[in-house]
C-alpha cells in the first residue's frame, strides 16, 4: 500500500502542527517499507524540518492559491499528483481532490468554531465553512483528544464511528534532562539565572496569556520568579507589551522568541519550577 501524506507543516520552525507531524512520518516511513510513503507538500518554501530521506513531491505555488483553484475545478488530483497513492492523509484540516485514494484527514480541534472571537477571522471563516464538509468527506478523521472527538461529531455532522483518537506522545528527544546541567544552559542562552514560570506556544489571545501575565503579577511580589514565554507572537498581541508594562512586569517578562533546538526546549522544561499551560478552550 502507498500512502501520500501532506507534509507543507514542516517548516523551517514548526509550531504545533509541524511538531506533531514530524515525529509521525518519522516512524510511519520504517513501518510501511520502502517507497510505501511520499510527501506532498506546496507553498513558496520546501519543507525544511523533519522529512528526513522522505520521498517527495514538492509544488512551489502559493498553498492559498492552490485551494482556490481547486475550489474551483477540483483538478488534478492530488493522488495522481503523486503517482497513484492508495490512502492520502491530510494532515492541516484541509482535504484535497482525489481520483481514487482513499482520504484520512487530522483535526486537532475546533476551537476557531467554538470560540471564534480568538482566533483571525481570516481563519475562522473559511476554516468554519470549509472543515465540516472536508470532515464528512474524508474516509475517516484523526483527532487528539476525546474532548475534540466530541465536537467533531457534534459540530461537523460526522458519524461518531469514522471519527478516531490518536493521542499524541513525548518523543525521545525531550527527556527531562538533569536539573543543573539545564539551568546552566537557560543561564548561557539566556542569561536566565532566576527561577521561573514556563509556558511554551504562540503568544497569542487564544491561549489565554494575558490572564497569565495578570495572575502572574498577582504572585510575583512574593517570590523571585521569573515568567519565561516560549514561542512566537501571534495574532492580535499588539498591546501584549502595554500589558506587560502596565502590570509592572517589564523586567520579570522574558520572551526570547522561537526555540529551534529542541535540546534547548528540553532543558527550558526541564530548569522551570513550573510549567503551565492556559487556554480558553
Amino acid at each position: 500500500m502507498r500512502i501520500g501524506i501532506d507534509i507543507t507543516p514542516l517548516t523551517a520552525q514548526p509550531t504545533g502542527v509541524g511538531r506533531y507531524l514530524g515525529p509521525v512520518i518519522e516512524h510511519m516511513g520504517p513501518m510501511l517499507g520502502e517507497d510505501s510513503l511520499t510527501g506532498w507538500a506546496t507553498g513558496l518554501h520546501a519543507p525544511a524540518h523533519g522529512a528526513g530521506g522522505l520521498s517527495r513531491r514538492y509544488l512551489p505555488l502559493p498553498t492559498r492559491a492552490l485551494w482556490a483553484w481547486w475550489r474551483a475545478v477540483p483538478w488534478p488530483p492530488v493522488d495522481s499528483l503523486l503517482g497513484g497513492v492508495d490512502v492520502f492523509h491530510a494532515t492541516n484540516y484541509h482535504l484535497p481532490p482525489v481520483a481514487r485514494a482513499r482520504r484520512v484527514l487530522t483535526i486537532y480541534d475546533l476551537a476557531f468554531m467554538v470560540e471564534p472571537r480568538w482566533a483571525s477571522p481570516k481563519i475562522v471563516g473559511p476554516f468554519a465553512r470549509r472543515v465540516p464538509r472536508f470532515a464528512r468527506e474524508a474516509d475517516t478523521v484523526i483527532t487528539c483528544s476525546m474532548h475534540s472527538r466530541e465536537d467533531i461529531v457534534r459540530l461537523c455532522g460526522v458519524e461518531p464511528d469514522k471519527v478516531h483518537v490518536v493521542h499524541g506522545a513525548v518523543g525521545p528527544d525531550m527527556r527531562p534532562v538533569e536539573r543543573d546541567i539545564a539551568r546552566a544552559r537557560m543561564r548561557e542562552l539566556l542569561g536566565l539565572d532566576a527561577p521561573y514560570v514556563l509556558h511554551v506556544g504562540t503568544i497569542e489571545s487564544r491561549k489565554n496569556i494575558e490572564t497569565l501575565v495578570r495572575a502572574f503579577a498577582l504572585s510575583c511580589n512574593r517570590r523571585p520568579h521569573r515568567l519565561l514565554l516560549v514561542g512566537m507572537p501571534g495574532w492580535n498581541m499588539g498591546h501584549f507589551g502595554e500589558l506587560v508594562a502596565r502590570e509592572g512586569l517589564a523586567d520579570r517578562v522574558l520572551m526570547p522568541g522561537y526555540l529551534p533546538s529542541r535540546e534547548d526546549l528540553a532543558a527550558a522544561y526541564s530548569a522551570a519550577d513550573l510549567f503551565v499551560m492556559p487556554s480558553h478552550y
